[in-house]
């Protein structure tokens, strides 16, 4: 538990610190984990009170900024934010961080029964979905995670042996026939833990 608390609270430390200095982070980063996971919960309460509306999924604060940039289910990174709220609840087991988790979670469950129109599906739905089964074991999450294992291995091509990163065009990667590429890896966890829980 505190090794998977520890990726949360490493993916916390590049979201609200963005825009520290190199030499500041790691200064910070030298002190207990409950403190830091204390610190992100702070910080990460502060951000749930600036999300504009429903459907928005806050994905970073640029190093020139103090706004968030906030995205939609379909981009790469919206599993993140969810994920963390997981891994905080987790931390503290307190019921507001599994609604927050839960909330944003719901946003991504398109995902599950549309076709694919990237590789990206393993760390949006298992970041999200895959922490709140694995905290909850609500069975609906794991329908959706078994549902995502099932879109995401549409894009398994037997003649080369690997996930099509992208089964559509994308703007200055115009690769002939079939691209995949290092970030197929991270969404392999997705497959196997399919293949073990009834996918």
């Amino acid at each position: 538990m505190k090794l998977q608390i520890l990726g949360a609270f490493f993916v916390t430390l590049l979201m609200v610190n963005c825009g520290k200095k190199k030499s500041e982070v790691a200064v910070e980063a030298s002190f207990d984990v409950d403190a830091q996971l204390a610190y992100c919960v702070e910080q990460t309460s502060k951000a749930l009170k600036l999300v504009p509306a429903e459907g928005n999924i806050p994905r970073n604060i640029a190093p020139d900024s103090k706004e968030w940039r906030y995205v939609d289910y379909k981009d790469w990174t919206s599993g993140f934010w969810p994920g963390e709220l997981w891994y905080l609840y987790e931390f503290n087991n307190e019921k507001e961080w599994e609604v927050s988790a839960d909330k944003f979670t719901e946003y991504l469950r398109p995902l599950s029964v549309t076709p694919a129109l990237d590789h990206d599906l393993g760390f949006q739905v298992y970041n999200s979905f895959g922490n709140g089964y694995r905290l909850t074991k609500n069975p609906d999450y794991k329908d959706v995670i078994l549902k995502t294992a099932d879109t995401l291995a549409t894009l398994f091509n037997p003649n080369v042996g690997t996930i099509l990163s992208w089964p559509r065009d994308v703007p200055n990667m115009e690769w002939p026939q079939h691209n995949t590429i290092m970030d197929n890896m991270i969404n392999l966890e997705l497959l196997f833990w399919a293949s073990k829980n009834g996918g």
